[in-house]
């Protein structure tokens, strides 16, 4: 229990017999110190104190009593700290004390509270400051201490003057806009390691080029961001700061932190990327992550591994994974060299469907004997088309090709087939999708027999619905168009 001597002078505070310096006064004497700290530890004292404006003035001047209040505040018993953390003339006060700063820096609660005060902003300049060691008299404003290499100095030296400047908003934008205030940060393990564990702020740095120029350069920089899940996730939501962290000569380095970090692992449980690879669990949650997809393909040595891992198939049936792959050119062009992952993503639905419309993948196609070789030997269908390209009068229009052929195509090749071989009839399709060939007019290479061994003329490219016409008129008989496809349904 409270002495009476402490409620006493409670009592003649809020009645306003004992004014603020006085109040100080009382404080200085450590009995009465400890009175007060006891009155502070009880909820109903603490809303006596702050919902009393006379008390609260009284408070406001008196540095010993406010650096009681922050050094009390808990969890279940915040009012009081709550209060000066709302009175701006309280703010004020602390916001030059040393002494008071500590105190409220070292107890989550009050400093929760504090960084949150409507006062705080403006009063961010000396907060940073007084708790760096730096004079703040020396700079007119925030910014001025901010890009001045010697308080700046200072304020990275101290792990209290960061968390200062990390709490404000515009202090942060300043630091993150300055490069020479960014490549002191980024130099430092605790300050770094400050940024990126606070997801707040990391937009801001992620959408700062100065910023993201800074961390890429460095691998300790690199090391924080990645290990980091809100900040690699907020670099990620960035174009420009994801373009620029692939672009970091440390970034296969922490491949494995940026893989496991977008895909939610718990990177713990792997020593390396291959036992992520490795992972049916693991590759389960990278294939549906955009991100970790991105991250992976950007490693040819992953790639390598991924396409002779069983678990491609987990890649190949993800459409957020493929949608990644057949963007990346070299990435579906090493697949689609790969027989073992050619096959596979040829098994898969979700996988054809990514490649039809994907000119990365079909152009590969068309740059690979051996995938072409494969697929002729695995999936290739023949079919000639059920019109007679009657072109006498018709050139220039388009005829369903008929003949079964699936709405989806993969064309290989095309050729003639008919009583006549001699004039070779030129053959355009259509509705093209994919392929640097897609839509072009191609000579079907006259073939009379109907057998599949002839290759006819190479066209790899993608078609829905096939139509077929005839580029020039020619005598009717002269031929069908017949075509060497793989179905991409």
């Amino acid at each position: 229990m409270p002495s009476l001597r402490a409620i006493r002078l409670l009592n003649a505070v809020e009645a306003g017999t004992t004014n603020g310096t006085q109040f100080q006064n009382y404080l200085t004497d450590a009995g009465r110190l400890a009175e007060f700290n006891v009155l502070l530890s009880m909820r109903g004292s603490t809303r006596r104190i702050a919902s009393n404006p006379t008390t609260m003035g009284a408070v406001v001047i008196s540095p010993a009593a406010i650096n009681a209040i922050f050094g009390a505040a808990s969890a279940s018993n915040s009012t009081a700290s709550q209060a000066v953390a709302n009175s701006p003339v309280a703010m004020t006060s602390v916001s030059t004390s040393l002494n008071t700063l500590n105190t409220v820096n070292a107890n989550p609660v009050s400093w929760s509270q504090f960084i949150a005060s409507p006062s705080y902003g403006t009063n961010a300049k000396n907060i940073i400051a007084t708790l760096a060691g730096v004079t703040p008299t020396l700079y007119a404003t925030a910014d001025a201490l901010i890009t001045d290499p010697v308080s700046m100095g200072l304020i990275v030296a101290s792990p209290r003057g960061m968390s200062a400047l990390v709490a404000s908003p515009s202090t942060v934008a300043t630091m993150a806009g300055n490069s020479p205030a960014m490549a002191v940060v980024a130099a430092n393990p605790i300050a770094i390691a400050t940024v990126a564990t606070n997801t707040s702020i990391m937009p801001t740095i992620a959408n700062s080029s100065a910023a993201m120029t800074e961390i890429i350069s460095r691998t300790g920089a690199m090391s924080s961001m990645t290990v980091n899940p809100g900040a690699i996730r907020a670099i990620f939501a960035s174009a420009g700061g994801w373009a620029a962290m692939q672009t970091s000569p440390f970034f296969n380095n922490y491949l494995l932190n940026i893989v496991g970090n977008l895909a939610g692992l718990n990177l713990s449980s792997y020593g390396t990327l291959n036992d992520v690879i490795g992972s049916s669990t693991a590759m389960t949650s990278v294939a549906q992550n955009s991100g970790a997809m991105q991250a992976l393909s950007a490693s040819s040595t992953a790639m390598t591994t991924l396409a002779s891992s069983s678990n491609f198939g987990i890649v190949a049936n993800s459409s957020v994974a493929m949608n990644v792959l057949t963007a990346n050119n070299s990435a579906i062009s090493g697949l689609i060299a790969n027989t073992t992952s050619l096959a596979t993503m040829f098994g898969s639905s979700t996988a054809k469907g990514a490649m039809f419309t994907s000119n990365n993948a079909v152009n590969a196609i068309s740059a690979s004997a051996s995938a072409q070789s494969w697929l002729r030997a695995n999936k290739m269908v023949l079919a000639f088309s059920t019109t007679v390209p009657n072109a006498i009068g018709r050139v220039g229009a388009f005829d369903p090709f008929g003949a079964g052929v699936p709405a989806k195509v993969l064309l290989l090749a095309v050729r003639q087939a008919g009583i006549s071989v001699i004039v070779t009839t030129d053959f355009q399709f259509g509705t093209a999708v994919a392929g640097s060939v897609a839509g072009q007019v191609v000579g079907g290479a006259g073939i009379a027999a109907l057998d599949t061994v002839s290759q006819g003329t190479p066209h790899v490219a993608t078609y829905s619905n096939l139509t077929v016409k005839t580029a020039a008129a020619v005598i009717a008989i002269t031929g069908v168009a017949g075509v060497q496809y793989v179905d991409m349904t």
